[in-house]
Protein backbone atom coordinates (compact mmCIF):
# COMPACT_ATOMS: atom_id res chain seq x y z
CA UNK A 1 0.00 0.00 0.00
CA UNK A 2 1.45 3.31 -1.12
CA UNK A 3 0.17 6.44 0.66
CA UNK A 4 -1.11 9.05 -1.75
CA UNK A 5 -3.04 12.28 -1.62
CA UNK A 6 -6.81 11.99 -1.82
CA UNK A 7 -10.07 12.24 0.08
CA UNK A 8 -10.85 10.25 3.23
CA UNK A 9 -14.42 11.40 3.89
CA UNK A 10 -15.70 8.02 5.11
CA UNK A 11 -12.88 7.69 7.67
CA UNK A 12 -13.46 11.25 8.84
CA UNK A 13 -17.19 10.59 9.16
CA UNK A 14 -16.47 7.44 11.17
CA UNK A 15 -13.97 9.05 13.57
CA UNK A 16 -16.35 11.95 14.17
CA UNK A 17 -19.08 9.43 14.90
CA UNK A 18 -16.88 7.63 17.44
CA UNK A 19 -16.17 10.92 19.22
CA UNK A 20 -19.81 12.05 19.07
CA UNK A 21 -18.87 15.15 17.01
CA UNK A 22 -16.68 16.49 19.85
CA UNK A 23 -13.94 18.46 18.05
CA UNK A 24 -11.41 18.25 20.88
CA UNK A 25 -11.80 14.49 21.33
CA UNK A 26 -11.84 13.95 17.55
CA UNK A 27 -8.45 15.66 17.23
CA UNK A 28 -7.12 13.55 20.11
CA UNK A 29 -8.25 10.36 18.39
CA UNK A 30 -6.56 11.40 15.13
CA UNK A 31 -3.44 12.26 17.18
CA UNK A 32 -3.63 8.76 18.73
CA UNK A 33 -3.55 7.16 15.27
CA UNK A 34 -0.87 9.52 14.00
CA UNK A 35 1.43 8.89 16.98
CA UNK A 36 0.90 5.13 16.61
CA UNK A 37 1.97 5.38 12.97
CA UNK A 38 4.93 7.72 13.41
CA UNK A 39 6.26 6.57 16.80
CA UNK A 40 5.32 2.94 17.56
CA UNK A 41 7.31 2.94 20.82
CA UNK A 42 5.47 5.93 22.32
CA UNK A 43 3.27 4.85 25.22
CA UNK A 44 -0.42 5.67 24.75
CA UNK A 45 -3.50 5.19 26.95
CA UNK A 46 -5.95 2.34 26.60
CA UNK A 47 -8.63 3.22 24.07
CA UNK A 48 -12.07 2.06 25.25
CA UNK A 49 -15.17 2.35 23.06
CA UNK A 50 -18.47 2.02 24.93
CA UNK A 51 -22.01 1.75 23.63
CA UNK A 52 -25.16 -0.04 24.75
CA UNK A 53 -26.06 -0.44 21.07
CA UNK A 54 -24.49 -3.48 19.42
CA UNK A 55 -24.63 -1.85 15.97
CA UNK A 56 -22.99 1.44 16.90
CA UNK A 57 -19.78 0.76 14.95
CA UNK A 58 -17.39 -0.03 17.82
CA UNK A 59 -16.06 -3.21 16.21
CA UNK A 60 -15.55 -1.40 12.89
CA UNK A 61 -12.56 0.25 14.54
CA UNK A 62 -10.78 -3.10 14.30
CA UNK A 63 -11.27 -3.02 10.52
CA UNK A 64 -9.79 0.47 10.34
CA UNK A 65 -6.79 -0.44 12.52
CA UNK A 66 -6.16 -3.58 10.48
CA UNK A 67 -6.30 -1.62 7.24
CA UNK A 68 -3.72 0.86 8.57
CA UNK A 69 -1.40 -1.37 10.62
CA UNK A 70 -1.94 -4.79 9.00
CA UNK A 71 -0.68 -7.83 10.90
CA UNK A 72 0.37 -5.65 13.84
CA UNK A 73 -3.27 -5.71 15.01
CA UNK A 74 -4.31 -8.82 16.92
CA UNK A 75 -7.91 -9.61 17.94
CA UNK A 76 -8.05 -11.34 21.33
CA UNK A 77 -11.14 -12.71 23.02
CA UNK A 78 -11.77 -11.76 26.66
CA UNK A 79 -11.33 -15.43 27.56
CA UNK A 80 -7.88 -15.65 25.92
CA UNK A 81 -6.79 -12.35 27.44
CA UNK A 82 -7.44 -13.82 30.89
CA UNK A 83 -4.95 -16.64 30.24
CA UNK A 84 -1.33 -16.39 31.35
CA UNK A 85 -0.11 -17.52 27.91
CA UNK A 86 0.29 -14.43 25.73
CA UNK A 87 2.50 -15.31 22.76
CA UNK A 88 -0.49 -14.63 20.49
CA UNK A 89 -0.41 -10.90 21.22
CA UNK A 90 2.45 -9.77 23.49
CA UNK A 91 4.64 -8.51 20.61
CA UNK A 92 1.87 -6.92 18.55
CA UNK A 93 1.33 -3.20 18.07
CA UNK A 94 -2.41 -3.29 18.82
CA UNK A 95 -4.41 -5.79 20.89
CA UNK A 96 -8.14 -5.49 20.18
CA UNK A 97 -10.47 -6.98 22.81
CA UNK A 98 -14.16 -6.95 21.90
CA UNK A 99 -16.92 -7.08 24.56
CA UNK A 100 -14.62 -6.54 27.52
CA UNK A 101 -17.53 -6.96 29.93
CA UNK A 102 -17.23 -10.74 29.42
CA UNK A 103 -14.04 -10.78 31.51
CA UNK A 104 -14.66 -13.03 34.52
CA UNK A 105 -11.81 -12.29 36.93
CA UNK A 106 -12.26 -8.51 36.87
CA UNK A 107 -9.94 -7.68 39.77
CA UNK A 108 -6.99 -9.70 38.46
CA UNK A 109 -7.43 -8.48 34.88
CA UNK A 110 -7.78 -4.91 36.11
CA UNK A 111 -4.35 -5.20 37.73
CA UNK A 112 -2.96 -6.89 34.63
CA UNK A 113 -4.13 -4.02 32.43
CA UNK A 114 -2.70 -1.36 34.75
CA UNK A 115 0.67 -3.09 34.80
CA UNK A 116 0.71 -3.55 31.05
CA UNK A 117 -0.24 -0.17 29.65
CA UNK A 118 2.83 1.95 30.52
CA UNK A 119 5.37 -0.68 31.61
CA UNK A 120 8.49 -0.81 29.35
CA UNK A 121 8.67 -4.62 29.20
CA UNK A 122 6.26 -7.52 29.17
CA UNK A 123 6.73 -11.16 30.18
CA UNK A 124 6.33 -13.44 27.18
CA UNK A 125 4.66 -16.61 28.45
CA UNK A 126 4.46 -19.69 26.24
CA UNK A 127 2.93 -22.85 27.63
CA UNK A 128 5.68 -25.29 28.51
CA UNK A 129 8.51 -22.76 27.99
CA UNK A 130 10.41 -20.44 30.28
CA UNK A 131 9.15 -16.89 30.62
CA UNK A 132 11.27 -14.23 28.91
CA UNK A 133 11.09 -10.43 29.06
CA UNK A 134 10.49 -8.54 25.80
CA UNK A 135 9.93 -4.89 24.95
CA UNK A 136 6.35 -3.79 25.50
CA UNK A 137 4.90 -1.79 22.60
CA UNK A 138 1.34 -3.04 23.05
CA UNK A 139 -1.57 -0.63 22.67
CA UNK A 140 -4.81 -1.92 24.13
CA UNK A 141 -8.07 -1.18 22.33
CA UNK A 142 -11.26 -2.45 23.93
CA UNK A 143 -14.99 -2.31 23.39
CA UNK A 144 -17.81 -2.80 25.87
CA UNK A 145 -21.58 -2.87 25.81
CA UNK A 146 -21.62 -1.84 29.48
CA UNK A 147 -20.67 1.39 31.19
CA UNK A 148 -19.90 -0.16 34.56
CA UNK A 149 -19.11 -3.39 36.32
CA UNK A 150 -16.39 -4.69 34.00
CA UNK A 151 -13.45 -2.65 35.26
CA UNK A 152 -12.71 -0.26 38.12
CA UNK A 153 -11.35 3.19 37.19
CA UNK A 154 -10.71 5.91 39.74
CA UNK A 155 -10.81 9.68 39.21
CA UNK A 156 -7.02 10.05 39.24
CA UNK A 157 -6.63 7.60 36.38
CA UNK A 158 -4.47 8.54 33.37
CA UNK A 159 -4.46 5.21 31.58
CA UNK A 160 -7.74 5.50 29.66
CA UNK A 161 -9.11 7.36 26.65
CA UNK A 162 -12.79 6.48 26.84
CA UNK A 163 -15.35 7.26 24.14
CA UNK A 164 -19.08 6.71 24.44
CA UNK A 165 -20.17 5.87 20.93
CA UNK A 166 -23.67 7.01 19.90
CA UNK A 167 -26.04 4.76 17.89
CA UNK A 168 -25.65 4.87 14.13
CA UNK A 169 -28.32 6.90 12.36
CA UNK A 170 -27.76 5.19 9.00
CA UNK A 171 -26.42 1.89 7.73
CA UNK A 172 -24.11 1.53 4.73
CA UNK A 173 -23.16 -2.10 3.93
CA UNK A 174 -20.07 -0.83 2.08
CA UNK A 175 -18.88 1.37 4.96
CA UNK A 176 -15.86 -0.76 5.98
CA UNK A 177 -14.85 -1.31 2.34
CA UNK A 178 -15.07 2.42 1.64
CA UNK A 179 -12.81 3.13 4.63
CA UNK A 180 -10.25 0.57 3.52
CA UNK A 181 -10.06 2.20 0.07
CA UNK A 182 -9.39 5.57 1.72
CA UNK A 183 -6.59 4.34 4.01
CA UNK A 184 -3.73 5.34 1.61
CA UNK A 185 -5.15 8.89 1.56
CA UNK A 186 -5.61 8.91 5.33
CA UNK A 187 -2.01 7.78 5.95
CA UNK A 188 -0.74 10.43 3.53
CA UNK A 189 -2.66 13.06 5.51
CA UNK A 190 -1.31 11.78 8.85
CA UNK A 191 2.28 12.05 7.64
CA UNK A 192 1.74 15.68 6.67
CA UNK A 193 -0.44 16.67 9.62
CA UNK A 194 0.71 18.63 12.68
CA UNK A 195 -0.34 17.06 15.98
CA UNK A 196 -3.00 18.97 17.93
CA UNK A 197 -1.49 17.94 21.30
CA UNK A 198 1.96 17.84 22.89
CA UNK A 199 3.57 15.07 24.94
CA UNK A 200 2.56 16.07 28.48
CA UNK A 201 1.68 12.77 30.19
CA UNK A 202 2.85 9.20 30.78
CA UNK A 203 0.93 8.16 27.71
CA UNK A 204 1.33 11.42 25.76
CA UNK A 205 -2.03 12.84 26.89
CA UNK A 206 -2.36 14.26 30.40
CA UNK A 207 -5.20 13.57 32.84
CA UNK A 208 -7.08 16.77 31.96
CA UNK A 209 -7.04 15.93 28.24
CA UNK A 210 -8.25 12.39 28.94
CA UNK A 211 -11.21 13.67 30.94
CA UNK A 212 -14.25 12.83 28.82
CA UNK A 213 -17.90 12.52 29.82
CA UNK A 214 -17.63 8.77 29.32
CA UNK A 215 -14.68 8.59 31.72
CA UNK A 216 -16.56 10.60 34.36
CA UNK A 217 -19.52 8.21 34.10
CA UNK A 218 -17.33 5.13 34.53
CA UNK A 219 -15.41 6.67 37.45
CA UNK A 220 -18.72 7.33 39.18
CA UNK A 221 -19.99 3.82 38.52
CA UNK A 222 -16.65 2.32 39.55
CA UNK A 223 -16.83 3.62 43.11
CA UNK A 224 -16.94 0.86 45.72
CA UNK A 225 -20.36 0.46 47.34
CA UNK A 226 -19.06 1.68 50.69
CA UNK A 227 -18.08 5.05 49.14
CA UNK A 228 -21.45 5.35 47.41
CA UNK A 229 -23.25 4.64 50.70
CA UNK A 230 -21.17 7.13 52.71
CA UNK A 231 -21.43 9.87 50.09
CA UNK A 232 -25.21 9.47 49.88
CA UNK A 233 -25.52 9.37 53.66
CA UNK A 234 -23.59 12.62 54.25
CA UNK A 235 -25.17 14.40 51.28
CA UNK A 236 -28.67 13.61 52.54
CA UNK A 237 -27.73 14.87 56.01
CA UNK A 238 -26.62 18.24 54.64
CA UNK A 239 -29.73 18.46 52.44
CA UNK A 240 -31.87 17.92 55.55
CA UNK A 241 -29.86 20.21 57.86
CA UNK A 242 -29.57 23.25 55.62
CA UNK A 243 -28.51 25.60 58.45
CA UNK A 244 -25.45 23.53 59.35
CA UNK A 245 -22.03 24.17 57.80
CA UNK A 246 -20.39 21.05 59.17
CA UNK A 247 -21.28 17.50 60.09
CA UNK A 248 -19.65 15.86 63.14
CA UNK A 249 -19.93 12.10 63.55
CA UNK A 250 -18.33 8.92 64.83
CA UNK A 251 -18.04 5.62 62.96
CA UNK A 252 -20.76 4.10 65.12
CA UNK A 253 -23.23 6.50 63.48
CA UNK A 254 -22.61 4.79 60.14
CA UNK A 255 -22.96 1.32 61.63
CA UNK A 256 -26.37 2.27 63.03
CA UNK A 257 -27.73 4.12 59.98
CA UNK A 258 -26.25 2.24 57.00
CA UNK A 259 -27.61 -1.26 56.46
CA UNK A 260 -24.30 -2.95 55.78
CA UNK A 261 -21.68 -4.80 57.78
CA UNK A 262 -18.72 -2.56 56.99
CA UNK A 263 -15.71 -2.87 59.27
CA UNK A 264 -14.25 0.15 61.07
CA UNK A 265 -11.09 0.09 58.96
CA UNK A 266 -13.11 0.03 55.73
CA UNK A 267 -15.13 3.02 56.94
CA UNK A 268 -12.00 4.93 58.01
CA UNK A 269 -10.31 4.32 54.65
CA UNK A 270 -13.43 5.35 52.70
CA UNK A 271 -13.94 8.55 54.73
CA UNK A 272 -10.30 9.48 54.17
CA UNK A 273 -10.52 8.77 50.43
CA UNK A 274 -13.77 10.68 49.94
CA UNK A 275 -13.07 13.74 52.06
CA UNK A 276 -9.39 13.57 52.97
CA UNK A 277 -10.00 13.53 56.72
CA UNK A 278 -8.95 11.38 59.64
CA UNK A 279 -10.54 11.27 63.07
CA UNK A 280 -9.77 13.87 65.74
CA UNK A 281 -8.75 12.76 69.22
CA UNK A 282 -10.44 15.75 70.87
CA UNK A 283 -13.99 16.04 72.10
CA UNK A 284 -16.61 17.71 69.92
CA UNK A 285 -19.14 20.11 71.34
CA UNK A 286 -21.66 19.16 68.67
CA UNK A 287 -22.45 15.62 67.70
CA UNK A 288 -24.60 15.87 64.58
CA UNK A 289 -26.49 12.61 65.14
CA UNK A 290 -27.44 12.96 68.79
CA UNK A 291 -29.35 16.25 68.84
CA UNK A 292 -26.08 18.08 69.60
CA UNK A 293 -26.21 16.94 73.22
CA UNK A 294 -23.66 14.16 73.41
CA UNK A 295 -19.92 14.82 73.62
CA UNK A 296 -17.85 12.15 71.93
CA UNK A 297 -14.16 11.47 71.40
CA UNK A 298 -12.63 10.29 68.07
CA UNK A 299 -15.01 12.20 65.84
CA UNK A 300 -14.89 13.25 62.20
CA UNK A 301 -15.87 16.59 60.69
CA UNK A 302 -17.01 17.20 57.11
CA UNK A 303 -17.57 20.74 55.87
CA UNK A 304 -20.59 21.57 53.72
CA UNK A 305 -18.40 22.80 50.86
CA UNK A 306 -16.82 19.31 50.64
CA UNK A 307 -20.15 17.83 49.60
CA UNK A 308 -22.20 18.29 46.41
CA UNK A 309 -25.64 18.87 47.94
CA UNK A 310 -28.77 19.33 45.83
CA UNK A 311 -28.65 23.10 46.49
CA UNK A 312 -25.01 23.27 45.37
CA UNK A 313 -25.84 21.29 42.25
CA UNK A 314 -28.74 23.61 41.40
CA UNK A 315 -26.50 26.66 41.85
CA UNK A 316 -23.89 25.07 39.59
CA UNK A 317 -26.48 24.47 36.87
CA UNK A 318 -27.84 28.01 37.25
CA UNK A 319 -24.32 29.48 36.98
CA UNK A 320 -23.70 27.44 33.82
CA UNK A 321 -26.87 28.76 32.18
CA UNK A 322 -26.01 32.33 33.24
CA UNK A 323 -22.57 31.93 31.65
CA UNK A 324 -24.07 30.65 28.42
CA UNK A 325 -26.49 33.61 28.25
CA UNK A 326 -23.75 36.23 28.58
Amino acid sequence: MVPCEGKWLTIKHYLRHLTNQDERVYNMLVDYLQISLENPKQKLPILLLISYEKSSGKSTFFDLLSAIFGDNVEPVTPQNFELDWNTQWCEKHFVFIDEMEKIKDKERIGSKIKNLVYFPTISKNKKGDDTISVQNNVRLVMTSNQESGFIEIDEEEDRWLILKVPPRTMFNPNYADDMRKEVPHFIHMLRKRELSTKNTGRGWFNKEQLRTKALDAIVHNSKPQIEIDLDRFITEWFDTNKSKDECNFILKDFHIRIENSYKDKELKDAVHKLWGIINNDKYTAEDSFHQFEKKQKNWYTIQRDQVMTSDAMNRSIEDAFNTLSL
